[in-house]
């Protein structure tokens, strides 16, 4: 094939490529035009699982979860938010994997009269040995004891 025939068959089919690409506008035969994969949050990898926000709905839709004696690998993780249970109660409502491979194992409470400090501990259950774990985000919820009511001291992630 001579040099100009290829430049010509180069030239058609990217004519033909941009054609098909189109401006991003509506086509007329109404597809929306071509769409780019978009990550859920910017500047980060195309792929990445962003949870969905927390549900705005009644309190109680977090599934209650125990804190689990003796899980492993315990490391400090933020929690999104805290509802009162009772009087020395609160519901601290968090983003969590599914048990045994992701537990609470221990809740850290440190009370000033200014503030409430919570930390939640994450780790797995060292009970069932080598299973699979799914990475499945579910909303979750604990419930921690207080010294005292809230009333109007604030509360503070201690992982954050």
């Amino acid at each position: 094939m001579g040099t100009n025939r290829r430049r010509l068959l180069a030239a058609g089919l990217a004519a033909a490529l941009l054609a098909g690409c189109g401006s991003g506008e509506p086509g007329s035969d109404g597809s929306a035009g071509p769409v780019a994969p978009v990550s859920p949050v910017p500047d980060a990898p195309v792929g990445t699982v962003v949870p969905p926000a927390a549900p705005d709905a009644e309190p109680g839709k977090a599934d209650r979860v125990p804190v689990v004696p003796g899980a492993v690998g315990l490391r400090p993780r933020p929690f999104d938010s805290t509802r009162p249970v009772g009087d020395r109660q609160l519901a601290v409502q968090f983003w969590g994997g599914v048990a045994p491979c992701s537990v609470i194992g221990r809740v850290d409470v440190a009370e000033t009269p200014e503030r409430v400090t919570i930390t939640l501990f994450g780790g797995r259950d060292p009970g069932p040995g080598r299973v699979a774990c799914i990475e499945l985000a579910v909303y979750q919820e604990v419930v921690v004891d207080l010294a005292a009511p809230v009333g109007a001291r604030a509360i503070a992630d201690g992982a954050g």
